[in-house]
């Protein structure tokens, strides 16, 4: 089960350096949150979890569904709407181009711009006033791709952007203080091919370069965010065969230091999870496990630190698009296995948060 992908929601810390394609080291702290949570705390330790102790008063909802049914597709906050868009349906050609808006004020979608080209299974991320989206596999599902693709929700208009330095599929999407930054992946469809990669994408330059501290453990479709100036990477699939169908290991790239270190596994091992930064806390839904999909939800707790069990959703799903707006994480579509090998995606959207 190789159609994944990654979901990097709240991603605001900071990243600097030259946009020649040289390595990049992790720079000054101070920037601006430029991801979909809230801002990142620039004053206190850059790896530390904001103060989300409790798992009470937390609570799920159910939201109008999209018009077209899908997983593995992108999503973004942008001026206050979510847009998902791509991803794998059920129809012939098997990917959509198609991209939808949701206001959540009044709870309704609306079709705007199609994509440049089908696709699924990209990175995605909004920096500064565009959403960008890179890589995913091609029409036919035989190799991944290095394409780059802008969209401005104003002018509500899609152009192409310079090709990534490394083709990959299921790759996380990061805003990356003014970066846009894809995370991981895989870069072949079949075979042993993860990737621990982080390429920046400098929209000023138009220019990509290489961060110069790859993930310590190489995954694709993971859950990310980032928590002060942390980066976590949360579960994923690895290319061995006891990691293939979900992990638990937690990752973090702390500034403060320089360096990767590791945080608490997960409760549950899983790949095609959705996250994100809700109200300042860190949580994940959703997901494949070695079981099935699963409705299960997860909270970062700090004091210890630790993973709690939030409530489930009330719909299983896995490799849902999601994005955390208005301080609410907005989950979209998805898949469930039917069985036979047969995948049923999914149109209805459920929203977690805390009043």
């Amino acid at each position: 089960m190789r159609w994944i992908a990654i979901a990097f929601l709240g991603l605001a810390a900071a990243c600097s350096g030259s946009s020649s394609g040289n390595d990049t080291d992790a720079g000054d702290t101070s920037g601006t949150d430029t991801g979909t949570g809230t801002g990142a705390d620039t004053d206190t330790d850059s790896a530390a979890p904001y103060q989300c102790e409790t798992t009470q008063g937390w609570s799920w909802r159910t939201g109008a569904s999209m018009a077209v049914a899908r997983s593995v597709a992108g999503a973004a906050e942008a001026q206050g709407y979510v847009y998902v868009m791509g991803g794998q349906t059920d129809t012939s050609p098997g990917i959509t181009a198609a991209v939808e808006r949701y206001d959540p004020v009044s709870d309704q979608w609306t079709s705007v711009a199609s994509m440049p080209q089908p696709g699924c299974c990209f990175a995605v991320a909004l920096v500064g006033d565009r959403i960008y989206v890179a890589g995913g596999y091609n029409g036919d599902f035989s190799d991944v791709i290095a394409d780059v693709f802008s969209y401005d929700p104003t002018t509500d208009a899609w152009r192409t952007e310079p090709a990534m330095p490394t083709a990959r599929a299921n790759a996380g999407g990061a805003a990356w203080n003014g970066f846009f930054a894809v995370v991981g992946g895989r870069t072949t469809y079949n075979g042993s091919s993860t990737s621990g990669a982080i390429e920046l994408f400098d929209p000023q330059t138009a220019t990509w370069s290489r961060f110069s501290s790859d993930l310590p453990t190489p995954r694709e479709a993971a859950a990310g965010a980032t928590v002060g100036n942390g980066l976590y990477v949360i579960g994923g699939a690895a290319s061995d065969v006891n990691n293939s169908y979900g992990m638990a290991t937690v990752e973090r790239y702390r500034h403060d230091v320089g360096q990767w270190t590791s945080a608490p596994d997960l409760l549950l091992p899983r790949v095609g999870l959705s996250g994100g930064l809700v109200q300042d806390c860190l949580v994940v839904a959703g997901g494949w496990t070695p079981m099935a999909h699963t409705a299960t939800a997860e909270l970062f707790k700090s004091q210890p630190e630790a993973w709690a069990a939030l409530p489930d959703m009330p719909t299983a799903r896995a490799n849902p698009a999601a994005a955390v707006v208005n301080g609410e994480l907005v989950v979209a579509g998805g898949w469930q296995y039917a069985g036979g090998g047969v995948q049923t995606k999914l149109s209805t959207v459920e929203i977690l948060s805390l009043p």
